[in-house]
């Protein structure tokens, strides 16, 4: 099961050929599960604009703990991958079972906070327009329950691609949105006789298909004839080690909190914008679905340059040649969708607008300005993503957590707000502060893994 990675410093093929071939799959995960949100954002929005503004608030509230939460699910798979390639069965298997009662506590307890929070959504966020709050909050609670199978599959998610088998995932995800696009044209607009439920439609579709993709996942592995070995290990000799779960929080909690300052970072900006106004946190959805769309490509990288490196070090083999042909990879890749942004930045808001709205014109127009500034941090945001993959497959998961939260909350979000409001700037002002920080977060991230390198003689 253990699989043997060797790099020669005169030949970087093989570099790039592991992290392709681990990441692909991955991506393809990645973008099922952004298609989810991608898919609720463009038919609420031909819906009406008021439900797009909703998504905008609910999407981006919820959205900011769920990547909290699945950062905790980054966590299990560093050791999982240490195990398997040291060709230790039995450690894997006890690292899944104590990951699974893990995560299921942490879904109740997310649950709960979502029923506190929903319930008192207009006195939280009272400075949002109350149509959109009252338009949000029955959604946010659909998507709250949503967290429980998505969070579950997330954790066997981490478990396989540790293994190095990232392709369930793949086709989990396909399965999942066929059966969400369906529901979503059935429930939003109340086709072939089913009630026209607009946004909350979407909340009970996103429901449905995350658990079409947990049980997906969940009879994949128990089928499977390698990865069912471990639920053989799990059923004839699993006891409970709290040590596991010591483990799971020291990894998994820094890189939750990396993946929280970054997420609600862009649900401040998504709150500034709404406090500007209606039409500017429509045109925020939107520049933000595209930014999100390219950062997934090069956190699929980042995840498996995780495996690779942390394979690499759990073998005593050198890893900074590695970590560098990913990272130059991924530049590449962010530069040509900078490009393809700006050639298509009057094209895109398009698609989620109906042109019967309206307001179709200015939030397209509004849109496609804030266009050129998403182009502009497509580097920044590519590579301090990949970078993050490459240090937790390092385990090194606190310091960056400490440079994150600089990056964003120090630098970012102070700036955004004195952009947008101080030097009325608007919502370009709310992005241009967001591009600082990104640049801030590359830049301390390349630095620490440069030093990381050389310490460890990696």
């Amino acid at each position: 099961m253990s699989k043997s990675y060797s790099f020669s410093w005169g030949d970087y093929r093989p570099h790039i050929l592991h992290i392709l071939k681990l990441g692909y799959p991955i991506l393809v995960g990645q973008l099922g599960v952004m298609l989810i949100v991608l898919t609720d954002v463009v038919m609420v929005g031909h819906f009406s604009s008021l439900a797009l503004a909703a998504s905008a608030l609910g999407n981006g509230i919820f959205y900011g703990v769920l990547f909290a939460l699945n950062g905790f699910t980054f966590g299990l798979k560093p050791p999982v991958a240490e195990a398997d390639a040291q060709n230790k069965p039995e450690r894997v298997a006890d690292l899944l079972a104590h990951g699974l009662l893990f995560f299921s506590g942490l879904c109740l307890i997310t649950l709960l906070f979502f029923k506190v929070f929903v319930s008192n959504l207009e006195y939280i966020l009272f400075m949002q327009p109350p149509d959109v709050i009252a338009e949000a909050k029955p959604y946010m609670m659909w998507l709250a329950w949503s967290c429980v199978p998505h969070i579950m599959y997330h954790c066997l998610e981490q478990f396989v691609e540790g293994l190095s088998r990232t392709k369930i995932s793949m086709v989990a995800n396909v399965i999942g949105n066929v059966v969400h696009f369906a529901l979503n044209y059935l429930l939003i607009f109340g086709h072939w006789g089913f009630p026209e439920l607009g946004l909350v439609g979407a909340g009970v579709s996103t429901l449905v298909s995350r658990f079409v993709i947990f049980l997906t996942f969940l009879l994949y592995i128990v089928w499977d004839k390698d990865l069912s070995i471990y639920v053989g290990i799990i059923r004839k000799s699993f006891r409970l080690d709290t040590s596991y779960f010591k483990l799971l929080l020291s990894l998994g909690l820094p890189i939750a909190l990396q993946m929280f300052f970054e997420v609600t970072a862009f649900t401040a900006c998504m709150l500034m914008s709404g406090n500007i106004g209606k039409i500017e946190l429509a045109a925020h959805q939107i520049v933000l679905n595209i930014s999100i769309l390219t950062y997934l490509v090069a956190a699929s990288f980042g995840q498996s340059s995780t495996i690779v490196l942390a394979r690499l070090a759990a073998q005593s083999q050198t890893v900074h040649q590695a970590g560098r042909i990913a990272l130059a990879w991924v530049l590449f890749l962010m530069l040509v969708f900078g490009v393809l942004i700006m050639v298509f930045k009057t094209w895109v808001p398009l698609l989620y607008l109906s042109t019967d709205d309206p307001n179709f014109e200015t939030i397209r127009l509004m849109a496609a300005g804030l266009m050129f500034i998403v182009a502009l941090y497509q580097i920044a945001d590519g590579a301090q993503v990949l970078l993050m993959g490459i240090l937790r497959g390092l385990q090194d998961v606190r310091m960056p957590t400490y440079l994150v939260l600089f990056a964003y909350w120090v630098i970012g979000i102070p700036s955004a707000y004195v952009f947008a409001f101080v030097l009325n700037g608007g919502i370009e002002g709310v992005w241009w502060g967001l591009c600082l920080g990104l640049f801030v977060s590359a830049l301390l991230l390349v630095m620490r893994a440069e030093k990381l390198y050389r310490k460890r003689g990696l």
